[in-house]
């Protein structure tokens, strides 16, 4: 029965992220989220996308919170169900594919309570080696953030292509 409520829990979140109802807003607003500033949130997902495309997967790593709620889904699926998988498939993928990219588009930030956020991107991809693009596809990506220890972390991360990659 615990599980099928952290299931639920995790699921609602999920759609929650998905959705991003939250009015985006640089003011805060009178629900308590007061506590946000949402130009950090934006630098830690900024910073997170530069560690990547710098190949530095610790430093990348490092945004992921350290919490048994931590989720990767991609396209619906769950992708890594823990952060200690999400960090060795970061180093693996770019250990793998070293001269992959990510760009992040029209980042927007939304605080949904006093220490978490949902920041939403357009993001392209670009999955390379050798000097050869293997391929390249666009989406969009929602992570969830909390502020745990004055810093930024994500703790759900969600990305949808809704397209075959080119």
């Amino acid at each position: 029965m615990r599980q099928s409520l952290k299931a639920v829990v995790i699921a609602f979140l999920l759609v929650l992220a998905a959705c991003n109802p939250f009015p985006s807003s640089s003011t805060p607003s009178s629900s308590g989220s007061e506590a946000v500033d949402l130009s950090e949130v934006r630098t830690a997902v900024e910073g997170y996308a530069a560690k990547f495309n710098a190949r530095d997967a610790a430093g990348a790593a490092a945004v992921y919170a350290n919490d048994p709620a931590f989720h990767w889904v991609e396209s619906g699926r769950i992708a890594y169900a823990t952060r200690d998988a999400a960090v060795k498939g970061l180093s693996d993928f770019l250990s793998g594919f070293p001269e992959s990219h990510l760009e992040f588009h029209n980042i927007r930030v939304d605080a949904i309570a006093d220490s978490t956020a949902v920041a939403t991107v357009d993001y392209r991809q670009t999955i390379a080696a050798n000097g050869q693009t293997a391929l390249a596809f666009e989406g969009v990506m929602t992570l969830t953030m909390v502020k745990r220890d004055g810093e930024w972390k994500i703790i759900i991360g969600h990305s949808s292509t809704g397209q075959l990659p080119r």
